[in-house]
């Protein structure tokens, strides 16, 4: 064989050998320049999660323009690689839907791309949807501007800042790919909100301003480096320069809806966590309340919609303004018990240190300071925890001159009041475990007026000052040994409340009282002609009473008053005072259950916050910014004399008689009992609001958000949304007032 031959011969074995090699190194030569087969999406909305009981109709489906953030990771086949020498490539591309195909419209340009690569053997996609998302990420490491969580209502359609995410398992090369999205956010509905068009939402933050903050907005990032091209989701805060170069977090707003029946609530979408305590707000940060203790919000998860009803909340209802940062759980520590009360308590009244031995045991002693005298002013101030057991003594007077400091310690197991007449000053005192019961003829005590005035830490207060007081699980029952002296009886007043029996003048501020507290009053004579104060937390005031407020800490949050007194002349019942004359009630939020449904008087006045608001000639009497919730039920009006009954039950005030009403609202439920004997004279007003009116100086402001229905009562009652009777609707509607509900606004409006 020629030598030309052989080497034709030779040439050809190897091109042979190279040929059959070629599918082994097809990723060498050439491979990555073959063309790429596109990826073909279906998207699926979300169904069946969140609810579409609201007026205004959420998105149901992907619509032409809408774009989604895709990132994918293929896997390549065996013995091929990427350019980087991967076994997988990673892409990422913004992709429009347009007449029911998911399109990218990204300039080729830019290297952002969705197609299957040659040597693919399968992939996996993540996508992610937001309204407001519509913009490529051109660069890696690069987030996009975080979305508030706002919902808004423009031109009748919703923008809705509800992020969705979609993660496919493995999908064989060229398969369409199926993308079923679910919520990343948890929906939280409040019903039964004000006539506001919009609420803002965010946590009630301590004055220290510790605590959790709202994560308020979404993110998503287009990541680098070795996780190249893959999505990054998050909740973030987003904050906003309010001057100077301060930034504060920018709340979750939302716009109310108003459904067919005219029942509005807000809508917000959160991210999944803990929401048993959150703030609303009202436009331009103008306060509405806090709403605190709602365990069935503990765990708020994503996909999930949660509803919250003011008017049957099951945690409290705060005023959004009030200061209650104050008061903070006491940490467990040797609470001291062996000692004498009535020493301690003289040792207060005198302003005087108070120590006690302690026997150690290994037998030897030390001596304990429990109270402790301040050097340069008369200050005695409360230095350790101690229990008073349930011992009796007797109750001792504190001088205007002494300030009694409790130092932010706790007296447990006082069953019976601590100051006859409490003159002086009181504050930074927690009062705890109380269970105050009278039944007998009472213990003796050289006041004749001891019997008539009944609360935990007072009979009474006279131009006292009590500031920052909190009383925890607390029981009052007290039977009104309703006789006078000669046995007639006549005009005697009965004044109990949780904390003060009947406040003459001073002062009461920033009072709170945590988990259950229950007062309960019965009266011992059904013939006699007297007249029962019961309150939450005071009996009858004549003082000053601002920022009352009651929270649970893993109890009960209600004041449960309960007022079963018979008899001639008035019976008032409120759930932070029964009767509030020539005194002031600012900025309290409370959620009471008032039973005044086997009272029975001539006058029997029943209220939410107060059973009757009245002042005498110039004198100003006011409530201003109260908030309650829960139920209130009234009771029996019965004859006596040649007066008038009068039975009036309101959600936030029974009667109000030459005083002012402010700012104001009731979630509560306004009810009355089946009456038997009803007087044929006896009148019943009864409002969701305003039991009735008697010459109001201003009722301005005021909200009633129960779905209170007028129209439900029987002859012989008048029942008004607003107000059983006393004021006409055209005035009461111009000043502000407002009332949810069915029937008419006012009762029996005076002409």
């Amino acid at each position: 064989m020629d030598k030309r031959n052989i080497v034709l011969m030779i040439s050809g074995i190897v091109l042979l050998v190279l040929y059959g090699c070629r599918d082994e190194t097809d990723s060498l030569y050439r491979g990555e320049d073959r063309k790429e087969t596109p990826v073909c999406f279906t998207a699926k909305w979300p169904q069946g999660s969140f609810g579409t009981t609201r007026a205004i109709t959420d998105k149901k489906e992907f619509k032409n323009g809408d774009v989604m953030h895709v990132s994918a990771v293929f896997t390549l086949k065996s013995g091929t690689v990427a350019p980087g020498g991967e076994p997988v490539v990673k892409k990422y591309a913004a992709l429009t839907l347009e007449n029911g195909e998911w399109i990218n419209k990204v300039d080729p340009d830019v290297n952002i791309d969705m197609n299957w690569p040659w040597n693919a053997e399968s992939a996996v996609f993540t996508a992610y949807y937001l309204e407001t998302w519509t913009a490529p990420i051109t660069k890696t490491d690069t987030a996009l501007e975080p979305v508030v969580l706002d919902r808004y209502v423009v031109n009748g359609d919703t923008i809705n800042p509800d992020p969705l995410k979609a993660v496919t398992g493995k999908v064989e090369y060229g398969h369409a790919v199926h993308l079923e999205f679910e919520h990343l956010c948890a929906r939280l509905t409040v019903t039964g909100v004000g006539e506001d068009n919009e609420y803002w939402f965010t946590f009630k933050t301590p004055a220290s301003g510790e605590g959790k903050k709202l994560s308020n907005a979404c993110t998503m990032t287009r990541l680098g480096g070795d996780k190249l091209n893959e999505l990054e989701f998050s909740f973030t805060e987003k904050k906003e320069e309010v001057g100077d170069g301060k930034k504060e977090m920018v709340k979750i707003a939302s716009q109310v809806d108003v459904d067919a029946s005219g029942n509005r609530s807000v809508t917000f979408h959160l991210y999944p966590g803990d929401y048993r305590t959150f703030t609303l707000t009202r436009r331009n940060d103008y306060p509405y309340i806090t709403i605190s203790g709602v365990e069935e919000l503990m765990v708020l998860e994503k996909g999930n919609s949660y509803t919250v009803s003011l008017e049957a909340l099951t945690g409290n209802i705060t005023q959004d303004d009030m200061d209650d940062s104050w008061w903070e759980e006491e940490e467990e520590g040797e609470i001291y018990g062996e000692f004498e009360t009535q020493e301690f308590m003289e040792a207060i009244s005198g302003c005087k240190d108070y120590n006690i031995t302690i026997l150690n045991e290994d037998g030897t002693t030390k001596t304990v300071t429990l109270l402790k005298k301040n050097e340069s002013r008369n200050e005695v101030m409360l230095m350790e925890d101690v229990d008073f057991g349930g011992a009796l003594f007797n109750p001792v007077v504190l001088p205007n001159i002494v300030t009694f400091h409790g130092n932010g310690h706790t007296i447990s197991g006082v069953d019976y009041p601590m100051f006859s007449n409490l003159s002086g000053s009181v504050k930074e005192l927690n009062l705890k475990d109380v269970e105050m019961e009278h039944k007998g003829e009472g213990k003796p005590s050289s006041d004749p007026n001891h019997d008539t005035a009944w609360g935990v830490l007072a009979h009474i207060c006279d131009g006292g000052r009590i500031s920052n007081v909190s009383l925890r699980n607390a029981s009052l029952d007290i039977m009104l040994h309703n006789k006078a002296p000669d046995g007639t009886g006549q005009d005697k007043v009965y004044n109990v409340g949780a904390l003060v029996g009947w406040v003459k003048s001073g002062t009461l501020s920033d009072i709170t009282l945590v988990d259950a507290v229950s007062v309960t009053v019965e009266a011992e004579e059904t013939e006699a002609a007297y007249i029962s104060c019961v309150g939450g937390v005071v009996g009858q005031c004549s003082g000053t009473m601002k920022n009352i407020i009651n929270i649970g800490d893993g109890g009960d949050p209600l004041i449960r008053v309960t007022n079963n007194s018979k008899g001639y002349s008035a019976q008032y019942t409120g759930g932070v005072v029964g009767l509030l004359t020539n005194g002031s009630l600012e900025e309290c939020g409370v959620r009471t259950e008032i039973h005044a449904e086997n009272a029975a008087g001539t006058r029997n006045y029943t209220g939410g916050i107060a059973g009757t608001v009245r002042a005498d000639e110039g004198i100003q009497t006011v409530v201003y910014k109260a908030v309650v919730a829960g139920s209130i039920t009234g009771g029996n009006a019965i004859e006596y004399l040649d007066a008038v009954p009068h039975s009036s039950t309101g959600g936030i005030v029974g009667h109000v008689k030459n005083a002012s009403i402010m700012q104001s609202r009731t979630f509560s439920k306004v009810g009355m009992p089946e009456l038997g004997g009803v007087s044929a004279k006896a009148q019943f007003t009864i409002g969701g609001v305003i039991g009735s009116i008697d010459s109001a100086r201003e009722i301005s402001d005021n909200e009633g958000l129960s779905e209170f229905d007028a129209a439900a009562f029987p002859a012989g009652f008048y029942a008004g949304r607003f107000v059983g009777g006393g004021a006409k609707e055209a005035e009461l509607t111009a000043a502000g007032n407002s009332a949810g509900g069915e029937g008419p606004f006012v009762g029996y409006p005076y002409q």
